[in-house]
């Protein structure tokens, strides 16, 4: 008879748990999921040194497509005059929001920017901000775009 009450007790405990997490299964889901802030690359200018034929200096500006260097998780050494980082850009599927690592080509550097010469796009998110650490192809919440 102790032993029917037992299976009794742990059916009732274990139909109970499954309620509980059927029921609440989005909201834990969303729990685990990293929140995200995003932003698009942006056009700055950047400095333009032009040597004349008599030797004199020219400096111009040219703009060009820059990202922060918050976003940037640097692989090459800064002393190169091409430096290669890594991005986390944020991809949208019908299954919602992926974080994925990309590989940018950066160039000069002026005021905390860098230019970009290949690896994002003006189009692209690019996530700056994660309450956790984020891994290529992991699930992610977008809590905001910073213009």
């Amino acid at each position: 008879m102790g032993k029917r009450k037992y299976l009794d007790r742990f059916a009732v405990f274990f139909f109970t748990f499954m309620l509980f997490f059927t029921l609440f299964s989005p909201s834990l889901h969303r729990q685990t999921t990293p929140n995200v802030m995003v932003l698009r690359a942006r056009e700055k200018e950047f400095p333009v040194t032009i040597y004349l034929e008599d030797g004199e200096e020219y400096v111009s500006k040219k703009r060009e497509l820059a990202l922060p260097a918050y976003v940037l998780n640097f692989i090459e050494d800064f002393s190169e005059e091409v430096q290669i980082a890594n991005v986390f850009v944020l991809e949208e599927t019908e299954e919602g929001f992926f974080a994925r690592e990309r590989q940018v080509i950066l160039s000069g550097e002026a005021e905390g920017w860098f230019e970009i010469k290949s690896g994002v796009e003006k189009k692209d998110k690019l996530i700056y901000a994660a309450d956790r650490e984020l891994v290529d192809g992991m699930k992610v919440n977008m809590v905001e775009i910073k213009k």
